[in-house]
């Protein structure tokens, strides 16, 4: 149901799906939402059931005025229409309760306003600021009921440019596709890219060993054990593994503490706006992620190149470390 690539016309050329587009669950939009108190159990009483986004995005560009730099649409299955009308009435009020309050995708949201969507009944028109350190984009969006499915439409931009129209263009598109779905007129898929499942907890199949990455005993003056050492659950990563010390000298410095972390990426552009925006804010609305990057090679047809942002983590120090073809340091 969600809109193709083509509906958003010659400015979406350069966006590419992104890794978080496919099935959202009840835990994924609850971390999703802009609610830091929202969880599963309650979308669950909100009667939700099901979801699936279409998301499209180049943050590479974020720090170009005057692009498009993403374009994405959601459906989200209700048990029932007063449950569907509790979300979208919600989705578009947070905007306003968290209005410049830091939330839980890690983003101040601010300059809220509200637009009218003729044509398309019960829906909300949205257009808010995020920003987080030196990464701010314009959305615009809006959100409606169809039935007992809750729509959305949003769009990206890195400028102010007005793009209201458009997404009531949108708006339209989308629930005309919505209602020949459900008539059996439409059967193309808005999504054909495959991506690595996210959130395992494990090596990555077929992938490199992330363990033989990480800082081990053997690059200390003298020899440790960590404290904890593992592959980890993230949402949005591919694989993750983590090694921890206590009391340890690393060349000349001795740190109470040194935590080191090796991230697998979906996709090169998973961590590639740490340049731009240089912090690392969660997902909502919009779920971009920061991070340095080390790309590594796919020989699978289809697959992109993947991310492998290194972060080391000592006495409160934060420093990332980036390939591509040069190192790059950052501390906070």
């Amino acid at each position: 149901m969600p809109l193709p690539h083509s509906s958003y016309g010659p400015a979406a050329s350069s966006l590419t799906a992104e890794a978080d587009s496919g099935w959202v669950t009840n835990t994924q939009a609850a971390d999703d939402d802009l609610d830091p108190s929202m969880t599963a159990a309650k979308l669950a009483r909100l009667d939700r059931i099901t979801g699936y986004r279409v998301d499209f995005d180049d943050l590479t560009k974020v720090s170009h005025q005057g692009l498009l730099i993403g374009a994405e649409s959601d459906v989200d299955l209700f048990r029932t229409k007063a449950g569907d009308a509790r979300y979208v009435a919600r989705q578009a009020s947070d905007f306003r309760r968290f209005e410049g309050k830091l939330t839980s995708n890690g983003y101040i949201t601010d300059r809220v306003s509200y637009f009218a969507v003729p044509g398309v009944r019960g829906a909300r028109g949205i257009r808010a600021h995020f920003h987080a350190g030196a990464f701010t984009l314009w959305e615009t969006a809006a959100v409606f009921p169809v039935g007992v499915l809750a729509a959305s439409v949003a769009l990206d931009r890195s400028d102010r440019r007005d793009m209201r129209a458009e997404v009531r263009r949108l708006a339209l598109v989308l629930r005309q596709r919505i209602r020949r779905v459900l008539a059996g007129k439409v059967h193309d898929k808005p999504l054909t890219q495959h991506f690595a499942k996210l959130g395992r907890r494990g090596p990555p199949p077929g992938g490199p060993e992330l363990s033989r990455m990480a800082i081990s005993p053997i690059d200390f003056d003298v020899r440790v054990k960590p404290t904890r050492q593992g592959y980890v659950r993230d949402p949005d990563d591919v694989a993750k593994y983590v090694r921890e010390f206590k009391s340890v000298t690393f060349g000349s410095s001795a740190l109470s503490s040194l935590k080191a972390e090796v991230e697998l990426g979906p996709n090169t552009r998973s961590f590639a706006s740490l340049t731009s925006a240089g912090s690392r804010p969660a997902d909502s609305t919009t779920r971009h992620r920061q991070g340095g990057t080390h790309s590594g090679g796919s020989d699978r047809p289809g697959v992109e190149p993947l991310a492998l942002p290194l972060l080391l983590l000592a006495d409160e120090a934060q420093i990332r470390l980036a390939g591509d073809g040069e190192s790059r340091s950052r501390r906070t």
